[in-house]
């Protein structure tokens, strides 16, 4: 609240002390000092914040821009032949004594932009929404306009200032200057609304559209001039309120990228979301997709392949099913068979490709050298080839790798042997 209650200075201490004899009398010295005093007052007036009063689910707040805002201009307050005196009326808010923009006004205003169902459509950007509907669910629904109150003032703390109009009655003499009340710039009010978030526009949408509306229109009098324009408009809800939009939000963006399979719009929400429930969820999106992908590209490689590579390498993938191979390791496997088929030098790290005894056979012969480290290697893997195998094959596995006569080696073959309890 204000200081002092501003309605009720502008509406009945300003009057409190005229000499309405001298206003007969058609003298105003005396009137006019004390009018020019009152007005001062009312001008000086400090605004003190308050505790906000929450109203309706969706608020937002705007700010007034230069030259300011008039508000009530049609209520009388022109007294006659004093110099100095206000002479437009004002709108108080009835308690707090504080300016006020009445929510008929508001819902006055944002009913007038829709007589221009074009600029509707270009503020909603949408050619298959109908302007119509949309004012009749806004209007004719159950909606509700709250006034609108100040809950922040300029640096200074004030709220209210003067201004002249300057008519020319005669246009061979000076004008008189007569003068009114403004809501000064830099003075921020609280829009509130009940709206119904069901419907051809979420009540975050609606907002959005009443606030390029007001932004565009203004409020109260003397738009055409430049007064009533607002600006900054941002959202005021409570922390709670943050929280479901943030969830809401989440969940929204969460079911785009899900839909997207993109796996640039996934890894995005996680950036975005790191702290998200459904990360393990995108996670597994991501590496789906990335198998998709690759699998595709093995599908391609795979049907490039003449009938016995085919076959080869369909046996491959049989016996590392259980490994869960990814496509890049398959993809050696083939670099790997057409090695070993060219019968040219080859890697050890090619073993980690191989799933059967009869190709890690083949690949060991075809190994120049064998180091200490590399008989690591190979054991390593030939034991993994034997424990993926089952029945016959399990059984018929180191017989067909041949390990020990391959290294000339028949001790490294029992150890491997032993490690595993093959027989």
């Amino acid at each position: 609240m204000s200081s002092a209650n501003i309605g009720w200075l502008f509406y009945k201490d300003y009057f409190k002390g005229l000499d309405y004899k001298e206003i007969l009398d058609k003298k105003e010295d005396k009137n006019s000092k004390y009018i020019e005093s009152k007005v001062a007052q009312i001008i000086a007036s400090k605004f003190v914040k308050t505790e906000e009063e929450i109203l309706g689910s969706t608020r937002f707040q705007g700010t007034t821009s230069y030259p300011g805002l008039i508000l009530g201009s049609g209520n009388a307050h022109e007294v006659p032949s004093v110099k100095g005196q206000a002479i437009l009326g004002f709108h108080f808010d009835y308690t707090s004594g504080l300016p006020v923009i009445a929510g008929s006004s508001i819902k006055g205003v944002l009913r007038s932009a829709f007589k221009h169902p074009e600029y509707i459509q270009a503020l909603l950007d949408d050619a298959d929404i109908n302007v119509e509907d949309v004012e009749k669910e806004i209007f004719n629904n159950a909606d509700v306009f709250f006034d609108a109150y100040i809950i922040k003032a300029d640096a200074y703390e004030r709220i209210l200032g003067d201004d002249y109009l300057t008519p020319h009655a005669d246009p061979l003499k000076d004008p008189i200057p007569l003068r009114f009340i403004k809501v000064l710039p830099d003075v921020t009010f609280l829009f509130q609304f009940e709206i119904l978030d069901k419907g051809i526009l979420s009540k975050y949408k609606k907002a959005e559209l009443f606030q390029n509306i007001l932004g565009d229109l203004g409020l109260g009098a003397k738009t055409n001039v430049g007064y009533g324009k607002l600006e900054n408009f941002k959202k005021n809800q409570t922390a709670e309120e943050l929280e479901v939009e943030r969830l809401e939000r989440e969940k929204n963006l969460l079911n785009e990228a899900l839909l997207s399979k993109d796996i640039a719009i996934l890894e995005k929400f996680m950036v975005d979301f790191p702290k998200s429930d459904a990360i393990d969820k995108i996670k597994v999106e991501i590496e789906t997709l990335k198998f998709s992908t690759q699998s595709d590209s093995l599908q391609k490689k795979f049907d490039e392949l003449d009938k016995k590579n085919k076959k080869y390498l369909q046996t491959f993938i049989e016996a590392n099913e259980k490994y869960d191979y990814a496509a890049e390791i398959v993809i050696e496997a083939n670099k790997c068979l057409d090695a070993l088929d060219k019968k040219v030098e080859v890697s050890i790290e090619i073993l980690s490709t191989l799933g059967d005894a009869k190709s890690f056979k083949t690949a060991i012969a075809s190994l120049k050298t064998i180091s200490d480290d590399d008989k690591v290697i190979i054991a390593e893997h030939a034991k993994r080839i034997y424990l993926s195998l089952k029945g016959k094959k399990q059984k018929n596995c180191f017989k067909e790798m041949q390990l020990g006569s391959l290294l000339n080696d028949k001790v490294f073959e029992s150890g491997i042997k032993e490690s595993v309890g093959a027989k």
